[in-house]
């Protein structure tokens, strides 16, 4: 007797796998989830010099994520010389930074190996120096490569932001938490790993922001342990 054709079909798309195949984009990832799903284990939170990580996993997805961001960015043009910039580092760094300065090294060094010009500061606050008070420039701030603003001054201390922060110094999509240690209206939370000089926790670990949202969650999402790996928020001057 023939196997009816649909039957037929169906076997096949068991035995290949086929069943399993998705069409269309992923959806954007939404920030407070995000957050958690980092926190809880679902995303990697990214290692040090690793520029591939912070990639949504799960059963059946890797790179489906940054690629509908990607998508989603095509219309944009790359940003004239005289734009400032903001950016995620590529780099992931324990909450041991060495302080403020050290913080603002980091953004310096990577802005300065993918070729941007200018004074870079890291969007951190520690005990007496807030980040608003630290980013001085007037802005806008643009994400490296695209044309539309990021962010305003005023959007800095009163959220949303205009995009979420989630490109990093070459222009690629970066998904993860990112050090901060700043509240939604851009002054310091007690969170800072001891100034940024610590991994050991005290204080209550350091509070970071999540680079897939826009809300107030892009610089105040959670808290993480000083040990963990985090990024950087860097903002041209």
């Amino acid at each position: 007797m023939l196997v009816p054709l649909v039957a037929f079909v169906a076997a096949c798309n068991v035995i290949t796998g086929a069943s399993d195949l998705r069409t269309g984009e992923e959806p954007l990832v939404d920030g407070g989830a995000h957050a958690d799903a980092v926190e809880s284990g679902a995303v990697d939170p990214g290692t040090p010099g690793d520029d591939d990580d912070d990639v949504v996993v799960d059963a059946g997805h890797t790179d489906d994520a940054t690629t509908a961001l990607d998508a989603a960015d095509a219309a944009d043009v790359p940003t004239t010389p005289s734009s400032k910039r903001v950016f995620v580092t590529s780099t992931a760094f324990t909450g041991d930074l060495g302080g403020l300065a050290g913080a603002d090294a980091k953004c310096a060094e990577l802005a300065k190996a993918a070729g941007l010009a200018g004074t870079f500061v890291a969007w951190l606050s520690a005990a007496g120096s807030h980040a608003k008070d630290r980013v001085t420039g007037d802005g806008p701030w643009l994400l490296v490569g695209q044309s539309d603003v990021a962010v305003t001054k005023a959007q800095l201390t009163s959220a949303p932001i205009s995009r979420a922060l989630r490109r990093n110094e070459s222009g690629a999509v970066v998904m993860g938490l990112v050090w901060t240690g700043t509240f939604p209206t851009g002054n310091g939370a007690a969170e800072d790993c001891d100034g940024w000089t610590g991994v050991g926790g005290i204080g209550g670990g350091g509070r970071v922001g999540d680079t897939m949202t826009s809300g107030p969650a892009w610089t105040s999402a959670t808290t993480s342990m000083c040990g963990s790996t985090r990024r950087l928020y860097c903002f041209q001057l």
